[in-house]
């Protein structure tokens, strides 16, 4: 009769007695013990933490295998953030971002171009003609490409980045996450009451005098840029912190001066829900500010 011990990888002859013997022994149990230790190659490639820092490494490994796999010269390729401007004259902006020998991301501004037009095939010969300027052809260099939703930028068809996929096969597109976002923004405060544009329009001056009476910190009341999501956090903020003083300006001027405005504001300030309104946005700006910051980093 024979028997195969796992912990050593042998088979030895007898029965149950010399089994039990051999479990006994100092070697054995030290074999046990390391066998135990050591970690199943099935666990070993399953990924046990998920924090920030660990997916970050796991992704720059990737990222590493990739490049050296496929044989990619990284340090000459780039990728180009572009953005139209218009104040009178329509002009294009083209920031290039690359990546260093020590794996930092680089950004520079490589071109500011005046425009004879925003079209499409105007705006494709712009960059192109920009890069050849500097000896630099796209074909070979571009990796990605950024900009805003515009249609002359982002859209499907006969626009900059279709032109430029026609060229660069393989080109990576992405939009601007803060224009995306701010479209999801002004979609949604489109469904609240409009009283918060209102009640910016406050007189300072005469204001002041009951934020004297309620002892409150002198304060503007700020008004929120039309195209700026980023702008309503400070203004919700300010108007909580006056919320008493607003209510005695115009209690003031719905008597006072009979004004069919003030009157309405008046009633809409007493009312609990329009405050929830406003602690509601308050809410919400931690979640903006938070948004902001990551998207600065």
């Amino acid at each position: 009769m024979f028997y195969r011990c796992k912990a050593h990888q042998i088979d030895a002859k007898g029965g149950k007695s010399e089994i039990e013997k051999h479990s006994k022994t100092n070697k054995h149990r030290k074999s046990v013990k390391y066998v135990r230790s050591q970690v199943k190659i099935d666990k070993l490639l399953t990924a046990t933490s998920t924090s920030h820092a660990d997916k970050v490494k796991n992704s720059e490994l990737i990222m590493t295998a990739f490049i050296t796999v496929h044989n990619i010269p990284f340090i000459n390729n780039f990728s180009i953030l572009v953005d139209e401007a218009s104040a009178g004259i329509e002009h294009l902006c083209v920031v290039v971002r690359t990546v260093g020998r020590d794996f930092k991301v680089l950004e520079d501004f490589f071109s500011l171009t005046e425009l004879v037009s925003a079209t499409a095939d105007v705006l494709f010969d712009v960059v192109q003609k920009s890069f050849q300027e500097g000896g630099i052809e796209l074909q070979d260099n571009l990796l990605g490409m950024a900009g805003d939703g515009v249609n002359v930028i982002m859209g499907a068809n006969n626009s900059l980045s279709s032109c430029l996929k026609e060229v660069v096969h393989g080109l990576f597109i992405m939009k601007y996450i803060c224009h995306s976002f701010h479209v999801c923004a002004s979609k949604a405060s489109q469904k609240l009451p409009n009283f918060i544009e209102q009640l910016t329009l406050t007189s300072v001056a005469v204001l002041k005098e009951y934020q004297h009476y309620m002892n409150s910190k002198i304060h503007k009341i700020l008004h929120p840029a039309q195209t700026r999501w980023l702008s309503f956090p400070p203004v919700v903020k300010r108007m909580l912190k006056q919320y008493q003083s607003l209510i005695l300006f115009y209690q003031d001027g719905s008597l006072s001066e009979g004004f069919p405005a003030a009157q309405y504001i008046l009633t809409t300030l007493r009312d609990p829900t329009y405050k929830f309104y406003l602690q509601f946005l308050s809410f919400c700006s931690a979640i903006l500010r938070r948004f902001e910051q990551r998207n600065a980093e």
